[in-house]
C-alpha cells in the first residue's frame, strides 16, 4: 500500500464527490443527523460542501480567531481516500478537525488505523507543526467508538475527552500525534 498526505487548499485539489459519495451512510452517525436531522443525501452534501467552502474562504463560523484552515488529503495507490479539513488554533499547534470523508477499501474503513497510514500520518502532522489533533464528535458517533477502540496502540493516543457544551452528548477527542 502506497499512502502519501498531501495538502488540500481548494475543492478541486480533491475528489470530493466521490469520497462525499463513498462517506455515506457512515457519515449521517458522525454529523449529520445530529446537526441537521433527517435531508436528503443530496441536501447533506450540499451543506457539506458549503460549510467546507466558507472554511477555506475564511468565512467559517467555526474558525475562531487566530486560526488557519488546514486540509489535508491522504491518498492510498493512487486514490484520494480521505478528506480531513479544519482550522489549527491559535497556539500553532493543535489542529481541530470538523470535516471528514472517506472511501474505503474493500468494503471498510480500517485502513485509517493501518501502520502505514499511522507512521505517515505522523510525518506528515510533524512535518506542518502539528503536535495534537481535536476531534469534535458525538458519544455515540462511529468516529468516537473506533478511537476508542484504537486508543494506546501505536496509530492512536488520546490525551483528553472534553464535553463538547455545543450539542447533546457532543465531546471533543484530542489526541497526541
Amino acid at each position: 500500500m502506497v499512502v502519501t498526505f498531501e495538502r488540500v487548499y481548494s475543492i478541486t485539489d480533491v475528489d470530493f464527490d466521490t469520497l462525499c459519495d463513498d462517506s455515506f451512510p457512515d457519515i449521517d452517525n458522525n454529523f449529520f443527523v445530529k446537526v441537521i436531522g433527517n435531508h436528503t443525501d443530496s441536501e447533506k452534501k450540499q451543506y457539506y460542501l458549503d460549510q467546507l467552502l466558507a472554511a477555506m474562504a475564511g468565512t467559517s463560523g467555526l474558525q475562531k480567531e487566530g486560526e488557519s484552515f488546514f486540509g489535508f488529503k491522504i491518498v492510498v495507490d493512487g486514490v484520494d481516500r480521505v478528506l480531513n479539513a479544519g482550522f489549527v488554533e491559535a497556539d500553532g499547534v493543535t489542529y481541530r478537525g470538523h470535516w471528514y470523508l472517506t472511501s474505503p477499501i474493500g468494503g471498510t474503513r480500517s485502513f485509517i488505523y493501518s501502520e502505514e497510514v499511522g507512521s505517515a500520518r505522523k510525518t506528515f502532522y510533524q512535518s506542518n507543526g502539528i503536535t495534537h489533533y481535536k476531534a469534535p464528535t458525538f458519544n455515540s458517533s462511529l468516529m468516537y467508538q473506533a478511537l476508542q477502540r484504537n486508543n494506546t496502540s501505536n496509530v492512536i493516543n488520546i490525551v483528553e475527552t472534553t464535553t463538547n457544551h455545543n450539542t447533546a452528548d457532543g465531546v471533543v477527542i484530542k489526541v497526541q500525534v
